[in-house]
Order: structure tokens, then sequence, then C-alpha cells
């Protein structure tokens, strides 16, 4: 039952020992190795379990679960038991072991020849507790350090417990909150979190139950189209349903926990590496969290005109109250939690930004070319495994690390440094494509549609200057992560042009038929910019620290309220984004849809298609039960490029006919429709019944009945 919980740790223990036995210190430090660990080892379990059902028919079981255990606690094993390679910090422990023991044997034979043997025994026992106490210490170096870790970063420490508990919260009320009507969800994730259920259903009980490989799968609203998107986070959370025991809920819950506390780590750490203040590494990741724009402007005008903000209604973030829809979206509103992939995503996009930062920050003629070689052969990996986590996260690191190849090439005639620039860049650029190009082909294909790559800058008929349209979107956070450029040295200068550029790209071309998806691109350079921004303003905050007289305190205090300004416009409108999350709640599925979807799940073939006069996108049939439909969800289906005006209307003109049909040669047509598309089951919604004639001469028999639902089965005549 709580297999589930030993998926979890298996999987991230062993990255984790790896890490550590590597790259602790070069370059990592400890909260780095385990927060990184994280969404390595939800890759790695994910690959393997896929791999597992795929050569050996080995489908989610408490076997599956069992196998999986072994082999990742067994990978553990096999590190431990390896020697980590003595780092300096190290030896000063091993020598405190050492004298230790000495300590304790040269003690027990002086006791021995001072005291009587029954005090004497006593003593050496008490010596050895001390000893052993000392030792456990030792072994628990590891968890000590962590701690302590965390304690030398008390900033990070105490921003991480408070974000932590917001986002359990937020977690909460988002995931399939139960509701007095059944399962409901605020706001953003009520058109986002049917779409992951149906790829969870699909591969916990339904079409994709028994995959085969990546190019078995199915789209659950689209018949007979393959399943194109990064769908480990949603594997692995049917992992730990199906094979773990966990209920759907928890599993969103604990996985997206989980990697909320990898991306917030690894965010501080990249920042702090960077800028190497801890105050602008904290407030960086307020400014990304919270990020918003200009909004908050109309909602004190509001406030303070009528009294009503009317704030569970318009989002200050996107200012739709004007009629204008701007460009962005608050990170933690529309993305960190209704988008799964880019929260699986953007921590390993962080790995390889602090990898790839670290090999250029260093002197390369003091670093090894073995060094340079793990560093950027371990940047590949986290690259090569993201096209299946975040497609869109794969598409920002390609392009930052070309352009941070290019911007740091050596301007030297030395032949050995030049051999390390081409070959470490060489390994990571072999070590990635090797990884991902496997897995692209099926998005190379679904991106040849003409809503795809083309250019059309967003502040295209909008009646406002490209920079005052992205000033309203992004706010003084924009300004500041430009005026901030002029504090940056060359090497961050150069680094963070190659994610501004990023960011120039995504506003100027449309990758994706719905520009708003490019966003999760731009909010890898915001990753960067909510740094140099924070740079900005702790560096406005600490003009004056110093000084000393009554002037220069004064100017100090107005120096630090300044700051606190900047950084409270920054994220006013991210805030109210966030607050607004609660205060709009919505119904997702009944307990007539639950119902349902058990009788689909137990009493149809997981292969069976259903045909529906709806397009409602939380349909029991593909959300809870994972069976296929012949044309589902209008957005999906044009956000996904899928040409479907003539299925959907194939669909809809059969079930018009069908509810009037009293002739065979109707009856023909409708069969030979229904042959098109393999369908299985007809699912009425709205009250609807067919006639008993209409029933014989189709060859359709109603077999459940609900409310206002019914569903009739085919049944196929020679």
């Amino acid at each position: 039952m709580f297999d589930w919980i030993f998926i979890l740790i298996s999987s991230t223990f062993a990255p984790f020992i790896f890490f550590y036995n590597h790259f602790y210190n070069k370059p990592f430090r400890l909260l780095e190795c385990f927060a990184l660990s994280i969404p390595v080892g939800v890759a790695l379990s994910s690959i393997a379990s896929f791999l597992l059902g795929m050569l050996f028919h080995i489908y989610f079981s408490q076997e599956h679960a069992i196998i999986i255990n072994i082999i990742f606690f067994t990978l553990s094993l096999i590190q431990v038991m390896l020697k980590r390679p003595i780092a300096k910090d190290d030896k000063r422990y091993f020598e405190m072991f050492k004298n230790e023991q000495k300590r304790r044997k040269m003690m027990n034979e002086k006791i021995k020849k001072e005291n009587s043997e029954e005090n004497s025994e006593a003593k050496i026992q008490n010596n050895n507790k001390q000893v052993r106490t000392r030792k456990i210490f030792f072994e628990t170096r590891i968890i000590s350090e962590i701690v302590n870790e965390a304690f030398d970063n008390i900033l990070y420490l105490l921003s991480t417990l408070f974000l932590s508990t917001l986002f359990y919260y937020l977690f909460s009320i988002h995931f399939l909150d139960p509701v007095p009507s059944g399962r409901g969800t605020a706001l953003n994730c009520y058109g986002d979190l049917p779409f992951h259920e149906n790829i969870i259903s699909s591969f916990t009980h339904g079409a994709n139950y028994h995959w085969q490989g990546l190019t078995s799968l199915k789209t659950l609203f689209f018949y007979g189209e393959s399943f194109v998107y990064p769908f480990i986070p949603d594997f692995h959370t049917a992992l730990l349903v199906g094979a773990g025991g966990a209920s759907v809920r928890t599993s969103l819950i604990i996985t997206s926990m989980m990697m909320i506390f990898s991306f917030i780590t690894l965010l501080y750490f990249f920042n702090l590496r960077i800028f190497e203040k801890e105050e602008t590494a904290v407030i960086s990741v307020f400014l990304f969290l919270f990020s918003g724009g200009l909004g908050f402007l109309d909602f004190i005008r509001k406030l303070f005109s009528t009294g009503d903000t009317e704030l569970h209604l318009f989002d200050y973030v996107q200012k739709i109250d004007h009629g204008k829809i701007y460009y962005f979206f608050n990170p933690i509103d529309s993305t960190l939690i209704p988008q799964r992939t880019a929260l699986f995503g953007y921590p390993l996009v962080l790995g390889v930004l602090i990898w790839v930062w670290t090999a250029v920050y260093v002197n390369p003629t003091r670093t090894s070319f073995g060094s340079y070689v793990r560093a950027f052969a371990g940047a590949g990996f986290l690259t090569g495994i993201l096209p299946l986590i975040h497609v869109h996260s794969f598409a920002a690191v390609a392009f930052i690390t070309i352009l941070v190849c290019l911007f740091f090439i050596p301007f030297s005639f030395s032949p050995s440094r030049w051999g390390k620039y081409i070959g470490s860049w060489g390994v990571y650029g072999i070590s990635a494509n090797i990884l991902a190009l496997p897995q692209l082909y099926g998005y190379f294909t679904r991106a040849t549609g003409k809503n795809f790559v083309r250019f059309h800058p967003v502040w295209r008929n909008v009646g406002e200057s490209p920079f005052m349209y992205l000033f309203n979107a992004l706010g003084f956070l924009l300004l500041f992560s430009l005026i901030g450029i002029i504090l940056l040295n060359h090497k961050q200068l150069r680094f963070y042009l190659a994610s501004l550029l990023l960011a120039v790209v995504c506003v100027l071309v449309m990758f994706q038929p719905w520009k708003f998806d490019n966003i999760k691109i731009i909010n890898v350079w915001l990753f960067m910019g909510s740094g140099v921004a924070a740079n900005f303003i702790v560096w406005i905050g600490s003009r004056f620290s110093d000084s000393q007289g009554i002037i220069r305190t004064i100017l100090s205090g107005m120096v630090i309220s300044i700051a606190v300004t900047f950084f409270i416009v920054c994220i006013f409108s991210g805030v109210l984004s966030t607050v607004r999350l609660p205060l709009k709640t919505s119904e997702l599925h009944t307990h007539n849809d639950i119902e349902i979807a058990h009788w689909i799940k137990y009493n149809t073939d997981p292969n069976s298609v259903f045909i529906m006069d709806n397009n409602y996108h939380a349909t029991p049939v593909t959300a809870l039960a994972g069976r296929q439909i012949v044309c589902g969800n209008d957005g999906w289906l044009w956000t996904h490029g899928i040409s479907y005006t003539k299925t959907d209307s194939k669909k809809k003109e059969s079930l018009r006919v069908l509810e009037n049909c009293e002739s065979y040669g109707k009856a023909k047509w409708i069969n030979d429709v229904f042959d098109q598309f393999n369908v299985s089951y007809v699912y009425f919604n709205n009250y609807h019944r067919l006639h008993q004639k209409t029933l014989d001469i189709v060859g359709l028999v109603p077999v459940f009945s609900l409310d206002h639902v019914t569903i009739y089965k085919r049944i196929r005549k020679n």
C-alpha cells in the first residue's frame, strides 16, 4: 500500500549518492546534490519503469514496484561501497576518527592498569559509549552537513519554509480537492489538471496500459493520433499510483512538493553562485515567483475609487479588466502549479546552468581536462533527458548553451586551451544529442504545421510601443533586469546576454499556435533576470550602509526604503495573483462522474473507443477512466497542432443522424463512420435517449445509465 514511499526514496537516494561521490564540492553543495537528485531520480525511475514494461511486459503492479526498488537500492548500495575520492574538507574528519580510535585504545589500557577489574570494565564501557557517539556523528556527517548548510544560509532556510508551506496549501486546493459535490480545483488548474489526469489514467488502467514504446502511445482526446507530449512527469505519477498504491491526489501533491523544493533550492544557489550575496539570491527567488507587472496600479485605483477590487474575477498580472491582455503569466499561478512538465523540467535546467556557469567561471588554465569533461558530461546528461520531461526547457537550454559556448570562446593561441574548450563542449553536445534526438522525432513531426515557429511579435496590433507593452507586462522587474546590467562583470554579462537573447527571440517568434506557451521558455531567462534585478535592488539598499554620521545614517535609511519599495512594486501584482487563487474554485468531477468512470474502468476494454456528444475536457471517460474518444476538447487539439475540424464535423453529424435514424441506409452510414473510428461505445450526455427502433437497426444496446448519462455498446454484426 505504501510502496510509493520506497519508490521515491530509492529512486532519489541513488542519484544523490552519485552526485555526492563525484560532484560534491566540484561544483555542487550538499543541498544542491540533494535537490538535483529529486528530478534526476524521477526521470531515471520513470525511464526504467517504461523500459521494464516495454521489454518484459511487466506493467504497473506490486511486483513492478519491488523490481524498481531493488534496482535503485542496489545502485545505491554499490555506490556506497565504492570509495569516494577524499576531498580536502574530508581529511580532518578521517583524521579525527582515527585519532579517536587511538585515544580509546590507550585510555582502555590505562584504565585496566589503574583500577580494579570491576571498575575498569564499567569505565571502559562508558569510554566506548562516548566513542560510539562520536562515530555515529562521523557516520551521519552527510545529514549534519546538510543541516549546517541550511543554517549557514539562514535566509534561504526561512524562505524555503515559508514558500513550502504556501505551496503545500496551493497544491492541496488545486489537485482534486475534496468538495461536497465531488472533486474540485482552483482557478487555472481547471483547464490543465484533467489533461494530466487523462495521461495518468491512460497508463494506470487505460489505453496506454500495455505500452510498447514511444510510438505506440495513444492520444486519448483524438482517435488515431500518436501521443506527442513530455509524459515523464505524469508517467511517474502513474507509477506511484499503479505500482505504488498511492492515490492520484497524494501522488500529485507529494511529487509537486518535492519538485518545488528542488526548484527553490537550485534557483537560490544558482544566483548565489553568480552574485555571491545571500540577500540577492533570496530576493531573486521571490522576484521570480511573484513576478507580475503593473497591474497592481489598477488594483490600487479600483480599491480607492470603488472599494471593490473584484480580485476573484480579474488577473492583475495580465490586466484583463482593461480589455487588453498583456503578455505574461505569474509563474505560480499559471506555470508551476498547473504546468507539471515545467515544474519537473525547471530544476534540471538550473542544474545545467549551474554546471555550465561553474565551468566557464573557473580559470581553464588551472582546471584539469578531466574536471572539464566531467562537468560538461553531467550537464549534457541533464540536457539530454529533458525532451520527455519538458521540451520547452530543452529548447531554452539548447539556445542558451550554444550562445554561452560562442560568447566564451578563448581569445588565445594556446593549443591546449583550445583543445580543452572544444573537447569539453564537444562532450556536452554529443552526450546531450545522443540522449535527446530519439525523443525529439515526434516533436519535429508535429511542429511541421503552419502555426508552429512563425514571426509574430507579441505586441502586434495592441497600439503600444514594444517597450511600453513589455513594461506593462513585466513591470519594474524588466526595468531593473536591464539597468542591473551595469553592475555585472564581463563573465556575468556574457552569461546573462545568452538568456536575455532567448527572451528577445520569444517575444518575436511564436513557437506554437498559442503565443502564451512561449512564457514557459521566457521563464528560463527570468531565472537569471530576477537575479540581476535583485542584485540591483541590493546594491541600491547597501549605499551608505557603512557610513557614519547623522546625515549619512538618514541617507542610508532612505536608500533602504527605496530598495524595499522597488522590491514591493516588483512583486505586488504577483502576490495579488497568488492571493486570488483560493478565491475562485470550480467543481471538476461530481460523484456521478466518479461512479461513471468506475463502471467504465471495470466493464470496458482499456482499448475501447468512445464517441461522445460533448467536448467537455474533464469527461470521466478520459480523465478518470483513461479511455480514448473520437474527438475531444477543441482547445487541447488546437494547442497541440492537431487538424481536427473534419473529424469533429463527421462525429457531430453521425450523432445528429443517430438521434433520428429510422432507415437502414442511415444506419449503414452511421456504422461506417463508427467503423472508421473503431467506436465501441456511444456516450450520450444531457438526458439523450435513443428509440428502440434506432437501437435495433444501428446495432446498439444500453449498458449503463445514471442521471443524465447513458452509455450504449455497439453490437458488431457479421
